[in-house]
C-alpha cells in the first residue's frame, strides 16, 4: 500500500513540475 502512495504521490509531483515548466516556458516564450 505504501508504494503504491509513494509512486502515486511521485506521479502527481511530476505532473505539477511539468505543469510549472509549462507555465515558465509559455512565459519566456511570450
Amino acid at each position: 500500500m505504501n508504494f503504491v502512495n509513494r509512486d502515486f504521490q511521485d506521479y502527481l509531483t511530476n505532473l505539477t513540475l511539468t505543469e510549472n515548466s509549462n507555465e515558465l516556458e509559455n512565459g519566456t516564450n511570450s
